[in-house]
């Protein structure tokens, strides 16, 4: 349940590794393909997070449906 799932709806980066951030922009400036996918998976997963599924997650979890 992450977030972002590494070459999926983004990339992963090891954190202050500016030769890896570097890499992964110039992928997604370069590989348009890859940098639609991204987009694409990046709104689908987003819909997780939306206020209606967090609340039904909520009642569920309260069993108040």
């Amino acid at each position: 349940n992450e977030i972002v799932v590494n070459n999926n709806n983004g990339i992963l980066v090891e954190n202050q590794n500016q030769e890896l951030f570097v890499a992964a922009l110039n992928k997604m400036i370069l590989e348009e393909e890859f940098y639609n996918k991204c987009k694409q998976n990046a709104k689908a997963s987003a819909n997780k997070f939306h206020v209606d599924c967090i609340a039904n997650q909520w009642f569920k979890l309260m069993n108040l449906e």
